[in-house]
């Protein structure tokens, strides 16, 4: 059978997993208040056509299975979907990307369930600027969240940090001192253009430069392109890592190895567009796992596109909100 790949030459072997639009938390740049429309319990995927889909693209060459939201602690059955992605022959990685309000209670069991490694959203260690930010007060929560994740061995953690507007160097050392002392790994992601923000925050070289302006030089640390497209850095002689992910000032399209699989059930080809197909009916109709498999890779060969469109002021992406794509 024919590999996942693209007309550009791209194999495609990660995928991400949204599996609800719906969020604890409200931040303005993902899942503004007001938001309305989400998905319907009977449109979402259960944890068997979750499974069905998984396997038939693991049956093409997906290796990787991330899965997101909204915020995807919500799902009942998240240990149960877990579970059954980790048993596909093939899957060789499964994360999960969280705000952690939920994940005190739900770390252990899904580290039985074979989650290997969580990414955290957490944009600030100020709870005053955290609450502006999420339209929450449960910062020490989420704190919480990510020391149960640490014990229970959920390795590595991630922090994922959009870097907006008013991120300053009291906020960066505060950052930089906090994953020192518990080994977190620290992702800088620049604002995208989504859910009527601009992108306008700083690029991550002006990022990265005032955090070497607090460590000295940070240095490359060798990585695997198929796992990591962006290449992570590390303060000399640390151990835990750095990443700038760059979609607006350095984008890696060309590199592009995943695709996304919406809450309604839509394989979603890009993040910055409507391509793809929509694998709701197929598995729901009990299409055997090649016939799925063969129509997944037909969309990714003939309509993934060869990039995104975030640096296009002229593009439309009206209504779009990340929460509703996964991330």
């Amino acid at each position: 059978m024919n590999p996942l790949v693209d007309r550009f030459g791209r194999r495609i072997s990660y995928l991400r997993v949204s599996l609800t639009d719906r969020c604890n938390m409200r931040c303005f740049y993902c899942l503004p208040f007001g938001s309305s429309d989400f998905v319907q319990s009977e449109e979402l995927l259960d944890a068997q056509e979750l499974r069905t889909i998984v396997a038939a693209m693991a049956s093409r060459g997906l290796t990787k299975v991330r899965l997101t939201g909204g915020e995807p602690l919500l799902r009942p059955d998240i240990v149960e979907i877990a579970a059954g992605i980790a048993e596909v022959p093939g899957i060789r990685d499964l994360a999960i990307s969280t705000n952690a309000l939920l994940l005190k209670e739900k770390a252990v069991p899904l580290k039985r369930a074979g989650v290997r490694r969580a990414n955290v959203s957490l944009d600030s260690l100020d709870p005053v600027k955290f609450a502006r930010i999420t339209g929450s007060t449960l910062h020490k929560r989420v704190l919480g969240g990510i020391y149960a994740a640490l014990e229970a061995g959920l390795y590595p953690i991630k922090i994922n940090i959009v870097a907006l507007p008013d991120l300053d160097l009291h906020e960066l050392e505060l950052f930089i001192t906090w994953a020192a002392n518990l080994k977190l790994h620290l992702r800088f992601i620049e604002e995208m253009p989504f859910g009527g923000i601009t992108g306008r925050g700083p690029d991550n070289q002006r990022i990265r430069a005032m955090i070497e302006e607090i460590t000295g030089p940070l240095e490359a640390v060798p990585h695997d392109p198929m796992k990591n497209l962006v290449p992570p850095h590390r303060i000399p002689g640390e151990a835990w890592e750095i990443a700038f992910i760059s979609p607006m000032s350095g984008p890696f399209c060309g590199d592009c190895n995943r695709v996304r699989l919406s809450a309604r059930g839509f394989l979603k080809l890009c993040l910055d567009e409507d391509l793809g197909i929509d694998l709701r009916p197929l598995v729901r109709s009990g299409a055997p796992e090649e016939a799925l498999a063969g129509a997944v890779a037909h969309s990714i060969y003939y309509e993934k596109p060869e990039r995104h469109h975030f640096t296009d002021p002229d593009f439309d992406r009206a209504g779009r909100a990340m929460a509703r794509i996964g991330g």
